[in-house]
């Protein structure tokens, strides 16, 4: 590894001497001074390295498909699911977008939370969408919710592990 002194950032005019960690996947910078003394090192990833673990990704988990007359898509998750809302069957609809594996009996009311929270925090006008606080408060219900689902749907089929 290549390590050497360099200066970050002139911009207000404030000298930041930082180390700069060199390896063949990414560049990490550690600070030398006690500026900045609660962030201990920053990690920069090569493109290339992040665009190969990204199409790695989406193509062994493509989330939607929209088929015209030539071809197939993808498409945004939110262009099919924010709709679902509108509809008067919104639970019949979101019931047939949700993973089977699921099984019939998960809590709809737990995917029909996060499809709304979705809606709200994709609003046009900045000021309407949720504080983070409250997009990790809601996320942490549902997640709250969906391990306790997670551990009765596992006890109620015989199995002695419990999911928390």
């Amino acid at each position: 590894m290549d390590k050497k002194t360099e200066i970050l950032d002139k911009n207000d005019h404030t000298l930041l001497p930082v180390k700069k960690v060199v390896s063949d996947n990414y560049s990490r910078f550690e600070f030398s001074e006690g500026l900045y003394s609660s962030v201990h090192s920053v990690t920069v990833y090569k493109f290339e390295d992040l665009q190969k673990a990204t199409n790695d990704f989406s193509s062994n988990y493509r989330v939607i498909l929209e088929k015209d007359e030539e071809r197939e898509k993808d498409v945004l998750l939110s262009t099919v699911m924010v709709p679902l809302l509108e509809r008067e069957d919104v639970r019949e609809k979101l019931r047939s977008q949700m993973d089977p594996s699921l099984g019939e009996d998960y809590p709809l009311d737990l995917a029909l939370t996060m499809t709304q929270q979705a809606k709200t925090c994709l609003l046009q006008d900045l000021g309407s969408r949720l504080d983070i606080s409250d997009v990790l408060l809601s996320l942490s219900r549902i997640l709250s919710s969906s391990l306790d689902w997670v551990s009765s749907h596992i006890t109620h089929f015989g199995s002695g592990v419990y999911v928390r």
